[in-house]
């Protein structure tokens, strides 16, 4: 029961340390400017972390998104960040099975302006915004 209730305890103080590194880190990460980089986090639901690594994406100067799985409204005030592609919508396009995927690529399809993306799931995450924006800018610009 101790060594339980010492890695609950050292889960905590990693959480609480994550949070607040990930505050810290914004001014250390430097965005390839050069490069307008975008990014949409899959997610079924707007959750507070998900929300909380779209907010940090942002914060640093990616053009940062998330696609839902279901109607974000039943969750979260609306905004321009916050996606859903209706199931009608995808049913225009011939798909039926309306998983996430489907409907941010159904998205994608129609936005002329976005030439590369980086999709991110929703399990995906960091203890500093700055090994996403490393990461990000060290493959900008390879075209595999």
């Amino acid at each position: 029961m101790i060594i339980f209730d010492a890695c609950c305890f050292l889960y905590c103080i990693k959480a609480l340390l994550s949070f607040n590194s990930n505050s810290i880190s914004y001014d250390f990460s430097h965005i390839n400017k050069s490069i307008r980089h975008t990014a949409i986090i899959l997610a079924k639901i707007p959750s507070i972390k998900v929300l909380k690594h779209l907010n940090a994406l942002v914060k640093v100067g990616i053009n940062a998104f998330v696609m839902c799985d279901e109607e974000p409204s039943k969750y979260i005030n609306s905004t321009n960040r916050i996606l859903y592609v209706s199931n009608e919508h995808l049913a225009q396009y011939g798909i039926s099975l309306n998983l996430v995927w489907d409907r941010v690529f159904v998205w994608l399809y129609n936005q002329s302006w976005i030439d590369y993306v980086w999709l991110i799931e929703d399990d995906v995450t960091w203890s500093n915004i700055h090994h996403i924006v490393d990461f990000f800018n060290r493959y900008a610009n390879n075209s595999a």
